[in-house]
């Protein structure tokens, strides 16, 4: 990729070659877009709900029509294998619109709340509303899903929204601007898109939009809050990972083994989920690492075409930082499973397993983003849990035990936003789960309920039906008024006897029904 004369030059990831150019977004289109949007999301944001969501169905369809076109497109931008991006790409998308289809109207749903005893003829309810803008700055590891998910949230949400994909895959960014408008159901100017690298990112934060929703690295995560903060805009940050697995004595240790590869060999462990750091009972280390070394050695993943099973690096500086983190590893006496690339064929890098590693060595505390897995073993499950949780991240974990009480009992004490038992990665693609990080994986949740009302802003109302001409907390302050609320308090919020707390109780609903209301007496 190279940006020229405001051009980006896209290049094929393991040819250099270039496949497409695009127009850098300039600070006047991306002002007058702001502005466009702003008229758009007043009109979509007034939509009845179920008048908004007829989008979901349409937007549904023409994914499923251009399943081809997607994985083409995808294909084109990163290389990756099109069964990855069935997978992992485009079926969370599918998935996350029927969810909202069917959920959208429940989740953002006027909600009755409680209302206290001492606001008597009052109710109390909460509604949401949209925020307005919503700016998504998306990455290249998955840029189809990891766009179009919080693109379909925020215009669940009655929101518009305005995305800058990667620079690193400006076709899939294109491919989903152009789905987008294509839909009958979606008004003119609700979805924009702005290629360029972080300078149109900056000044989309700069043209103040009402969410950021930010998918990338801890440092560039960490920009656009300090940028943001300057104009208080609320930020959801999806960061980085160093996801631990934990195998006890009592694991499926075929299976647990066969899932270490997937989880962390997929995509070239390209994936902020991505199985990192795999912790061992030692009783069944040997086993497991014999299973997990055959299993290694069956992965295709130096294919040129669209066969294999993961394709190449997608960022061009990405295999330097793999290989200087293993090398790093080995020169403190870690032990490698695996050949290093030769370094022409370093855009394709094998799986790796590193054993003999300990805590204090860079490639256990860094965000590896490559296939290389690092092995430790543990004694007891109490050590386990303290080595998962030394990491300063926490986005996702697995934990692979047969006893289940016992494996919901660890997950339960790891420091992670979220956790899967007996298998990986599958969480990250359940709709109904939201999902986001701890530590410094980022702040905020989507998917789900709670995704959708990140997306929107909310409005708390009560209401009082009383027609008295004064309410007890208002002036004048009197001296009965006073004592009564004292003996409430002492006797309701002490737990006292029924009676007493009746009594109490009573004495304050004779002053809302008193005529002389503001009496001492």
């Amino acid at each position: 990729m190279d940006i020229k004369n405001g051009i980006l030059i896209n290049k094929n990831p393991v040819t250099k070659k270039e496949i497409s150019r695009h127009k850098v977004a300039d600070d006047n289109e991306i002002k007058n877009s702001y502005v466009r949007a702003y008229k758009s999301q007043k009109k979509w944001g007034e939509l009845k709900l179920k008048d908004r969501l007829i989008f979901l169905d349409e937007l549904q369809h023409n994914i499923v029509d251009n399943t081809e076109k997607i994985i083409d497109t995808v294909y084109k931008d990163t290389g990756k294998k099109p069964q990855e991006t069935i997978t992992a790409d485009i079926l969370p998308v599918l998935r996350m619109l029927r969810y909202y289809k069917n959920n959208a109207a429940k989740i953002l749903k006027r909600q009755k709340r409680n209302t206290p005893l001492l606001a008597p003829g009052s109710t109390s309810y909460v509604e949401y509303f949209p925020r307005g803008i919503i700016a998504i700055i998306s990455p290249w590891n998955y840029p189809f899903q990891l766009t179009a998910i919080p693109a379909i949230t925020a215009l669940t949400a009655g929101n518009a929204v305005v995305i800058k994909p990667s620079e690193l895959t400006p076709l899939t960014g294109n491919l989903l601007k152009n789905i987008f408008n294509s839909l009958d159901s979606i008004p003119e100017n609700l979805v924009n898109v702005f290629q360029g690298g972080g300078e149109v990112g900056s000044t989309m934060i700069e043209n103040k939009p009402d969410m950021i929703f930010f998918t990338g690295s801890v440092e560039t995560g960490r920009r656009v809050m300090k940028q943001a903060a300057d104009y208080t805009i609320p930020v959801e940050l999806e960061l980085g990972g160093k996801d631990p697995m934990l195998v006890l004595k009592e694991a499926n240790i075929e299976r647990a083994a066969r899932a270490a590869a997937y989880g962390g060999f997929t995509n070239a462990g390209q994936l902020c989920v991505s199985v990192e750091r795999v912790y061992v009972a030692e009783e069944v280390y040997e086993n497991f690492i014999d299973i997990l070394a055959d299993h290694k050695d069956t992965i295709r993943w130096n294919r040129s075409d669209r066969s294999g099973d993961y394709g190449p690096f997608i960022h061009p500086q990405q295999s330097k930082k793999v290989r200087n983190l293993v090398n790093s590893a080995l020169s403190r006496g870690a032990n490698l499973i695996g050949d290093m690339p030769s370094e022409d064929q370093s855009v394709y890098f094998p799986p790796l397993i590193l054993t003999g590693v300990n805590e204090e060595m860079k490639i256990m505390q860094e965000e590896i983003f490559g296939p290389v897995l690092t092995l430790s073993t543990f004694s007891t499950e109490e050590e386990a849990i303290n080595m998962a949780n030394s990491s300063r991240f926490g986005l996702n974990a697995s934990v692979f035990c047969r006893n289940i009480d016992k494996a919901k009992d660890i997950a339960s004490k790891l420091e992670t936003g979220n956790c899967i038992i007996n298998d990986v990665l599958k969480n990250v693609a359940n709709p109904e789960l939201p999902f986001g990080g701890v530590k410094n994986s980022g702040t905020g949740r989507y998917h789900g309920p709670e995704g959708l009302k990140n997306f929107s802003n909310t409005r708390s109302i009560m209401i009082n039906k009383n027609d008295n001409d004064r309410e007890l907390n208002w002036f004048p302050f009197s001296e009965g008024i006073y004592q009564d609320l004292k003996d409430f308090i002492s006797n309701f919020y002490a737990e006292n006897s029924f009676l007493k707390v009746l009594s109490s109780g009573y004495k304050i609903m004779k002053r809302f029904i008193k005529t002389k209301f503001f009496d001492d007496k």
